[in-house]
């Protein structure tokens, strides 16, 4: 594969959110990583930057569970998705108690991503990373593509009004998404 092609197929897989920025972090060996903008790294001059005017991640789903993609894709293009099976909004006098608690809500669901061969493993993606970070980045419509679905373990951490730190774990690793301003229409 060229550089040039090698270059537009990566260069279209980032975004940023129009109602704010998500935060992506990685866990595995029992640490987790640095927070870090859900932008495309391009090197130049031997440094690591983030390049801004690259396409975005975007998210699409609900609180109960979403899907990541490129702005400049459909969603169903995405490439990192989870789902709480055992979803039930909180309501207030809850929220309340887990706030003033610091106790974290913790769920069960399923994972779903893609990987490029049968070669590659969560792990590789986790320590190496991918052009997001510690978040897979292959896209459902690659061909190729290999989807696993797993077992999860979503925690969410205490909210007043919406979720916005997702703890996702599977595979012996963890997926960290922090909404931040972003928000879903309910």
């Amino acid at each position: 594969m060229t550089f040039k092609i090698w270059f537009v197929i990566w260069g279209s897989l980032i975004a940023i959110p129009s109602l704010g920025q998500i935060k992506i972090s990685g866990y595995y060996d029992g640490y987790w990583g640095e927070w870090e903008d859900a932008y495309i790294f391009s090197i130049y001059g031997g440094f690591n930057t983030v390049d801004e005017s690259f396409p975005y991640l975007k998210v699409y789903g609900n609180y109960s569970g979403f899907s990541t993609y490129a702005n400049t894709d459909h969603p169903s293009a995405y490439m990192f998705k989870f789902q709480i099976t055992n979803y039930i909004a909180p309501d207030k006098k809850t929220r309340k108690y887990h706030l003033k608690n610091n106790k974290w809500y913790e769920y069960s669901g399923i994972v779903e991503y893609f990987l490029k061969d049968e070669r590659e493993t969560i792990r590789d993606i986790m320590t190496k990373g991918s052009i997001f970070g510690r978040i897979p980045a292959t896209q459902s419509i690659w061909p190729g593509a290999l989807k696993r679905t797993v077992n999860a373990t979503i925690k969410i951490a205490p909210y007043k009004d919406h979720p916005k730190v997702y703890n996702i774990f599977f595979e012996g690793v963890g997926v960290g998404i922090d909404l931040n301003t972003l928000y879903f229409n309910q």
